[in-house]
C-alpha cells in the first residue's frame, strides 16, 4: 500500500533507488541547493548520510544569513553531543534493554538514509525538526544514574530508588 501511494510499482531496492534519485533532482533548485554527489542505500554511506540530514550546512558552506543560522544550530548540536558522548555510548549499550532507545537509533538511520537524497539545505533544516527529539533522546541518559560496576542496571530502577 505504501508503494502505490508512492507510486512505485514495485517494491525492490532498484524502485527505492531511482525514486531516491528523482527527490534528490527534485530538491536541487533553489538559492539552498548543494551538490549532493550520489545516493546510495549502502550501508557504507550511512556515516556520510547521518552528517548530512543531522549537521548540513557546516558553518563554512553557508551562503545566506538563514544557512548561517542553520549553521549556528548544527554546530552547537555537534558541541552538545561531544559533551554528552558518555550519554551516546550508553545508549547503544542499552538499545536491547530499553525501546525508546531502540526506536530513537532505528529511526536516526532510516530518516538519515532516505532523506539524504534531499540536496537543498532549506529543506533538509525544515525536515531535522522531525526527528531532532530521537537525537535528544540519545543525548539525554543521565550517566550517574547506571550503577556502577557489573551489569548496567535499569536506569529507572536506579533513578527511582534514589528519590
Amino acid at each position: 500500500a505504501g508503494a502505490r501511494y508512492l507510486g512505485i510499482d514495485k517494491l525492490s531496492l532498484d524502485s527505492i533507488q531511482t525514486q531516491l534519485d528523482q527527490e534528490t533532482q527534485l530538491t536541487s533548485k533553489g538559492g539552498s541547493a548543494f551538490h549532493h554527489g550520489s545516493n546510495s542505500l549502502s550501508p557504507l554511506n550511512l556515516p556520510q548520510s547521518l552528517i548530512t540530514v543531522l549537521f548540513r550546512p557546516l558553518p563554512w558552506e553557508a551562503r545566506s544569513p538563514f544557512q548561517a543560522l542553520a549553521a549556528a544550530e548544527s554546530a552547537i548540536l555537534i558541541g552538545l553531543i561531544v559533551r554528552r558522548f558518555s550519554s551516546v555510548r550508553l545508549a547503544f549499550s542499552r538499545a536491547r534493554d530499553d525501546p525508546i532507545i531502540l526506536y530513537s537509533i532505528v529511526l536516526l538511520l532510516l530518516y538519515s538514509m532516505t532523506f539524504s537524497a534531499f540536496a537543498n539545505f532549506g529543506l533538509l533544516t525544515r525536515q531535522r525538526s522531525l526527528v531532532l527529539p530521537a537525537l535528544y533522546v540519545l543525548i539525554s541518559l543521565d550517566v550517574s544514574l547506571v550503577p556502577k560496576g557489573g551489569r548496567d542496571g535499569d536506569v529507572r530502577r536506579t533513578a527511582h530508588a534514589r528519590s
